[in-house]
């Protein structure tokens, strides 16, 4: 089944050089405190995708990686990204203390307050020892570095290469930084892009070591293998250390990017047993591992950072996530309680018979807050970019009567109001046409696409191959479109931010009887192969979820203004597609949650047998 897809910008590394130094700016000018320190996250993602790029710019023009200036000098960006991360993490308490302490001892280089002093005695033991002058400055890289990779950068665009657990999955960054800090004092690490370019650089500040390389892993998703030139095998011989570290998200469902580096390592004269992993869970490789690769897993240490550890708990400038945002929701009255994985049907209907199905890969992280000004959704948003847009996504949705109240984002967390008194939509119930089409209507001319997600001859590929995956070749061959038409009706394609998550489960209906939009902000950003789309794709999925009766989806067509020759037949192609994408999704979720998803997917399914082939 064709689900996931990846997300790849084609950027100029001078104007994301740029972009950077400025976002280092701007969280210099912030106060001490969670907004500052997520603002400096932010610019740490963006360095890490300018080191991927330009690494990667490099690998595929030599065909192996390599240890080079260019390379050097953007990692060294990162380093200083990472080490502002860090201080701001670690160190906090002691900074405000210096800055506002009274009584004066003699300290590293500078003077410091006597109290500063008692705090950092009492602070966990950190490798990050910087002078009293740095903890009285806000934390930013400095700017030589910049300046350094500047005049090292190519003029050709970099493919920047979304890093899926910053965007999706709560991955922080700060866990690597932790983590690492068990390992022994310089242990050198190596990351593997794409996101682990970034965390081998957290992780190198954590164990207190120098700059790390990065390496792509390259081939077969179950089978990869490391090309890398003989400089850099050389750099691996010449390092004598008690360990190596290997930083990357996952394993997923082999392991094999880890499992290609420690191959690599080791062929290099490195000992199994002083080879560490740094995951993004403690967690074995999924069912594809290399059963040598398994056993080696299995064997080495894994040191890794749980995310309620990371933010149950005060880290510096970053207080406990149940207080991020009390300034505006006031303060906890309980525990957070975790929403994730489904488990927010419990709160929203009667009884388990009733459950929609849930499918925890694509879900956010998100969690119930309950205060003295009431109830609040804490959702993770993503780290870097596009969080901003995100909030002023779901501000234009409440404004305009569709969605409910944001209160505001930070470090990757948004908060919105938790409609106690709303219902989610019974069996029976609809959400009328006209509601249908004002909403969609809205969201077409409020948030155009940046960039177009899959094109209708992707799309197409997609459909073929889950509707042959579920129904067979017979089924698949009467999807019978030619690249020719698809691109010809490509041209009526007008990509825009689309819901895509249309489903009865989706919608509230508050005590006026209202239809109020849940979960309307990012899925055309998702980790999904479909992306932006035009809006067809969500008059498709409009139709589909509430069963719409031919007449009354010909009546959304004409107040959306699709009731043309073009209009109809993009509409009837991406019926078929979204009905393939669905049922490729829920197939994926397997046979967990009582057989719903798998239900679910039995429904698209049947659908699409029902069909008449679909012309272009």
């Amino acid at each position: 089944m064709l689900v996931y897809g990846d997300r790849f910008r084609f950027e100029d590394p001078r104007a994301k050089l740029d972009g950077i130094e400025a976002a280092w700016a701007e969280a210099a000018r912030l106060p001490p405190g969670l907004i500052r320190h997520g603002a400096l996250v932010g610019a740490f993602v963006e360095a890490s995708e300018l080191a991927q790029g330009l690494a990667d710019l490099e690998f595929e023009a030599a065909g192996e990686d390599d240890v080079t200036a260019l390379q050097g000098a953007a990692m060294a960006v990162v380093m200083e990204a990472a080490r502002a991360v860090a201080q701001s993490w670690s160190l906090l308490p002691l900074r405000e203390k210096v800055a506002g302490g009274a009584g004066r001892m003699r300290g590293a280089g500078a003077e410091v307050s006597g109290r500063g002093a008692v705090e950092f005695a009492s602070l966990p033991t950190s490798r990050i020892h910087p002078s009293s002058d740095a903890l009285r400055a806000p934390p930013s890289p400095a700017r030589g570095e910049g300046e350094r990779l500047r005049a090292l950068l190519p003029d050709a665009a970099i493919r920047a290469k979304q890093a899926e657990g910053h965007a999706f999955y709560a991955l922080y960054p700060e866990a690597y930084f932790e983590a690492a800090r068990t390992l022994p004092s310089a242990t050198p690490v190596v990351g593997l892009r794409s996101i682990g370019a970034g965390l081998a650089a957290m992780a190198a500040v954590g164990a207190g070591g120098k700059a790390p390389f990065s390496l792509r892993p390259v081939g077969h998703p179950f089978r990869r293998e490391i090309r890398a030139s003989a400089r850099l095998r050389a750099r691996v011989a010449a390092t004598p250390v008690a360990a190596w570290a290997i930083a990357d998200e996952g394993p997923g469902l082999s392991g094999s990017s880890f499992g290609a580096a420690a191959d690599w390592l080791e062929a290099e004269g490195v000992p199994a047993s002083r080879i560490v992993f740094l995951p993004s869970h403690a967690g074995d490789p999924g069912p594809e591992a290399d059963p040598a690769h398994l056993r080696r897993w299995r064997e080495a240490r894994r040191p890794t950072a749980d995310f309620d550890d990371l933010t149950g708990r005060a880290h510096g400038a970053v207080p406990p996530l149940a207080h991020w945002f009390a300034d505006r929701t006031g303060e906890p009255l309980a525990p957070l309680e975790d929403l994730s994985a489904g488990a927010w049907r419990a709160r929203r209907f009667a009884d388990e018979a009733s459950w929609p199905p849930a499918h925890p890969g694509f879900e956010r992280r998100k969690h119930l807050l309950r205060t003295d000004r009431g109830a609040w959704l804490l959702k993770f948003a993503g780290l870097g970019r596009e969080d901003r847009s995100k909030l002023d996504r779901a501000r234009a949705l409440h404004r305009a009567g569709f969605g409910v109240e944001p209160v505001d984002l930070r470090h990757g967390f948004l908060a919105e109001r938790w409609r106690d008194d709303a219902r989610p939509l019974r069996a029976d119930e609809s959400v009328p046409v006209e509601r249908l089409a004002a909403y969609l209507g809205f969201r077409a001319g409020a948030f155009p696409a940046d960039a177009p997600g899959a094109s209708l001859i992707e799309l197409a590929r997609m459909a073929r191959v889950n509707v042959e995956d579920a129904l067979g070749a017979k089924a698949a061959a009467r999807l019978a479109w030619t690249d020719a038409e698809l691109a010809d009706l490509q041209h009526a394609v007008r990509p825009v931010q689309v819901d895509a998550r249309l489903h009865r489960w989706e919608w509230l209906v508050a005590p006026e009887g209202r239809r109020l939009k849940t979960d309307a902000l990012d899925h055309a950003g998702g980790h999904d192969l479909v992306g932006a789309q035009d809006l067809a794709w969500d008059l498709a999925g409009a139709a589909v979820e509430f069963d719409l009766p031919e007449h009354e989806a010909g009546r959304l067509l004409a107040l959306c203004g699709y009731d043309t020759g073009q209009g109809r037949a993009l509409y009837a192609l991406l019926t078929t597609g979204y009905l393939a994408f669905q049922l490729g999704l829920w197939t994926l979720a397997g046979g967990a949650d009582n057989g719903r998803p798998a239900a679910l997917a039995a429904g698209y399914a049947r659908r699409l047998e029902r069909m008449r082939a679909p012309h272009v």
